[in-house]
């Protein structure tokens, strides 16, 4: 059997959104972290943490008396791409996939000839782009009453 994201289901694409989502944040925050572990390890006020959110930025700065260690900011905006963006592509991915799988083979076209004749298109889709010279077909708008002539 052979691997395929139609067979994802919810539960293993939750699974993945965390892996996904603790690896994000030991990659960006992982310095952080380590900076504020050892402000934490200080004497008292020997050390600061300061975090706010301003202008729709969220920032973060650890410092060691007075002396930043880590410092950083980042939109909201990009926040929520970053956190929402892989785990909902790889959502609508398997959705697609398993669509895909579900309509059934694609027919073979590699095997036909020049000459060979395709099957005829579906009788619901009409592919005619002319339009019709019938008079009778031709409608005819009156102007409503009490409105003005159209200008001509």
């Amino acid at each position: 059997m052979s691997w395929s994201l139609a067979r994802l289901r919810p539960l293993q694409i939750a699974l993945v959104s965390v892996v996904y989502w603790l690896g994000l944040a030991a990659v960006k925050l992982g310095s952080a972290i380590v900076s504020a572990w050892w402000v934490s390890r200080l004497s008292p006020n020997h050390g600061s943490i300061t975090a706010g959110l301003k202008n729709a930025t969220l920032f973060l700065t650890i410092s060691q008396e007075g002396k930043p260690l880590w410092s950083g900011s980042m939109s909201l905006v990009q926040l929520g791409v970053i956190m929402l963006g892989p785990p909902l592509l790889l959502w609508l991915t398997a959705r697609w996939a398993r669509e895909v799988e579900n309509a059934g083979p694609a027919p073979d076209l590699h095997g036909l000839r020049e000459d060979a004749v395709l099957p005829p298109p579906d009788p619901t889709v009409r592919w005619s782009g002319e339009r019709p010279d019938d008079p009778d077909r031709t409608r005819v708008v009156e102007p409503r009453p009490g409105r003005a002539e159209p200008r001509r």
